[in-house]
């Protein structure tokens, strides 16, 4: 439909989402992490809530423990984060504990791998853990005053916005493999 429309992916975790969006490194974000910026030339809608679950692998010390786990007894164990590509330094998990000794990684595929290893501990997204989970490679664990859910957005520069991009905004809003990633949050935050 819009055959001169070029596309260029970037992968940017955390607050550097919307870095890219504001500095005009991308016209539209999807799935960025944490409250949009609240500048008037810019657009956002909610995708919806994402689900974090805290998982470990099954020959981790922690799977040993009786749920919920103590945050306390999650300290002693090393932690894998995700580094924030805008702000280096800082870590995708707030659920990172004073002092705990942590790995950073800078994206959720080798956070993944990392903790299915068996090298850490730490919280993943719930589909992309749900199939290592059913496979036994990951063990699921109840917190302690567990935060589970964060917002999710799509974010575009209102001043850029083409066709092209009010297309790919429409077409990624209704999309249902996108909508099922939150639509199974929503259910599972209605019964906990």
């Amino acid at each position: 439909r819009h055959s001169v429309t070029r596309l260029k992916f970037i992968n940017g975790v955390l607050a550097g989402s919307w870095e890219a969006l504001v500095q005009g490194r991308a016209d539209i974000v999807v799935g960025a992490l944490h409250e949009p910026p609240q500048l008037s030339e810019f657009g956002f809608a909610c995708l919806g809530q994402l689900e974090q679950v805290f998982v470990i692998a099954p020959h981790h010390p922690l799977a040993q423990e009786p749920e919920p786990i103590n945050r306390r007894v999650i300290k002693s164990y090393r932690a894998i984060v995700v580094g924030d590509s805008a702000l280096p330094g800082c870590t995708a998990s707030s659920q990172l504990l004073d002092d705990q000794e942590a790995i950073t990684v800078f994206d959720f595929k080798t956070k993944l791998e990392l903790q299915i290893s068996g090298l850490g501990c730490g919280y993943l997204p719930r589909y992309l853990a749900q199939r290592f989970i059913e496979s036994g490679a990951l063990i699921e664990k109840q917190v302690m005053a567990q935060s589970s859910y964060d917002s999710v957005w799509i974010g575009w520069n209102e001043q850029t916005a083409g066709l092209a991009s009010a297309w790919w905004r429409q077409e990624i809003l209704a999309n249902s493999a996108i909508a099922a990633v939150y639509a199974q949050s929503e259910a599972g935050k209605s019964s906990n």
